[in-house]
């Protein structure tokens, strides 16, 4: 009875740890996070997503580029807007004119020729 309990603890603890794995340190490579995955912006405003990229060791030094990968709408333009080697901020521009609705933006991010990205539901209202 007790090992059917240590081994539903060890279970349950590597759920935990799978679920908190987008914070870690990634073993090879890099992973990019954004700390929102859905933004609404009112047509002529401004919005912003912070970004995170994960180093692992090989990448720590290296310089990071970000894109956009997706066509936006006429009338939205993304800067970014580094805050650090590891935080960035995608400003998302938009003019009065741009045209409502839902769009996805792939946000790529390049070092060392390897690129990730984040799919961001942009709605412009």
């Amino acid at each position: 009875m007790r090992q059917v309990g240590l081994m539903m603890l060890l279970c349950m603890a590597s759920l935990c740890a799978k679920a908190q794995s987008n914070t870690e340190i990634p073993k090879k490579e890099f992973t990019v996070h954004a700390d929102a995955l859905a933004v609404d912006i009112t047509a002529g405003s401004t919005g912003k997503v912070n970004l995170q990229i994960m180093r692992s060791k090989n990448f720590q030094k290296s310089e990071a580029s970000f894109r956009v990968a997706s066509s936006l709408p006429e009338g939205v333009t993304i800067r970014y807007d580094a805050q650090n080697e590891s935080d960035y901020a995608a400003v998302i521009a938009t003019t009065p004119q741009a045209a409502p609705g839902t769009y996805q933006v792939i946000m790529n991010c390049t070092i060392h020729n390897k690129t990730k990205g984040v799919i961001v539901k942009l709605k412009i209202i």
